[in-house]
């Protein structure tokens, strides 16, 4: 839902979900108490815009594993795709505690970042935003949230390096791929 994965580069994104699904399925099958192949087919299914099916096969992986932060994330990031931003923030926070020095630390900060953009919580935004950007990882979305946010604080000068860092990371935003925005 975020990134620049290989289904977002795939002449055939379709094809690359329905053979990740297939796989997924298939594991489910040979091992159905394996938490993580359900995280794997939740995510083919909010891939796949199927967010209700998603959120049930994320659960299914948290039931089975209490301690799967990237399940809780997950679920955090299809509940904000589909408006439900409030819910996205405690198992987020909760995917932390569990592992607060995840490799993927980066992009969950972005997504409280983008949760509280969603609610219009601009401080919090900057300050989840900022925690994005200070793990080193080149995310440019957190620069997009960060400048929106700083914006409507009257921040206007956080928000002009905002711009001008996102333009580094891409020159031609926003009128590169419009279907590379996170959309939850």
């Amino acid at each position: 839902m975020y990134g620049d994965g290989a289904i977002g580069t795939d002449p055939e994104p379709a094809k690359v979900l329905a053979r990740a699904d297939e796989a997924a399925s298939q594991a489910i099958a040979t091992a159905p108490n394996y938490a993580h192949a359900h995280y794997v087919k939740a995510e083919v299914l909010g891939l796949s815009n199927r967010f209700d099916a998603a959120l049930a096969t994320y659960d299914r992986a948290i039931a089975l594993d209490r301690n799967h932060a990237a399940a809780y994330v997950g679920r955090a990031r299809n509940l904000n795709v589909i408006g439900r931003a409030a819910e996205v923030l405690a198992p987020v926070e909760r995917a932390i505690r569990l592992s607060p020095r995840d490799p993927d630390l980066y992009v969950w900060y972005f997504v409280l970042c983008h949760a509280n953009t969603h609610l219009a919580r601009d401080a919090q935004a900057i300050e989840w935003c900022l925690k994005s950007l200070a793990t080193g990882k080149t995310f440019y979305f957190a620069y997009v949230d960060l400048a929106s946010a700083c914006a409507w604080r009257g921040q206007n000068a956080e928000a002009a390096a905002a711009v001008a860092e996102l333009l580094k990371l891409r020159p031609k935003f926003p009128a590169s791929n419009q279907t590379e925005y996170p959309t939850g």
